[in-house]
């Protein structure tokens, strides 16, 4: 249950929402994507509108790829997100792949916003979603179909 995949639509729509579409500070000066804390500033960045008392810093990575993966790990080992591993696990056990609306409900714990935090996460995914079938549907045919040829016999004329 622990080690599984994450849907990319699941992943897309999370770090898009955690960091403003990749724009904020701590995405730009931390490669952080996800929102993950650390409790050591030398482990991380301070967050400029931290709230008064509080004691995190955001986690901070050398790189995207380390985010990512910490951001796996987080889902696949913490005891808050028991019931997104129980819903992929369930999705699995049915032979089916994991859908990413359904897991999004495994994971009120990762916000202060809690189920506000989850009808968020799924707007994003169904426009992740809806954007990434449309990129399929308008993407270009194949190489080799004949629509290349005509192209380039066209530019060499």
């Amino acid at each position: 249950m622990r080690v599984d995949t994450v849907p990319p639509a699941l992943i897309t729509a999370q770090a898009a929402l955690e960091s403003g579409w990749g724009r904020s500070r701590l995405a730009h000066e931390a490669h952080a994507l996800f929102g993950e804390r650390a409790w050591r500033l030398a482990d991380g960045v301070m967050p400029l509108a931290r709230k008064r008392g509080a004691a995190h810093v955001a986690r901070a990575f050398p790189d995207i790829t380390a985010s990512v993966a910490a951001y796996v790990h987080n889902l696949n080992t913490h005891r808050a997100y028991a019931a997104f591993r129980r819903h992929r696990a369930e999705a699995r056990l049915d032979g089916t792949l994991p859908d990413p609306l359904q897991l999004a409900g495994g994971l009120s714990a990762y916000s202060e916003l809690g189920p506000r935090y989850v009808a968020k996460l799924r707007a994003m995914i169904r426009g992740v979603t809806r954007d990434d079938e449309m990129a399929q549907s308008e993407a270009p045919p194949p190489s080799g179909s004949g629509s290349d040829a005509t192209i380039s016999d066209q530019a060499s004329s």
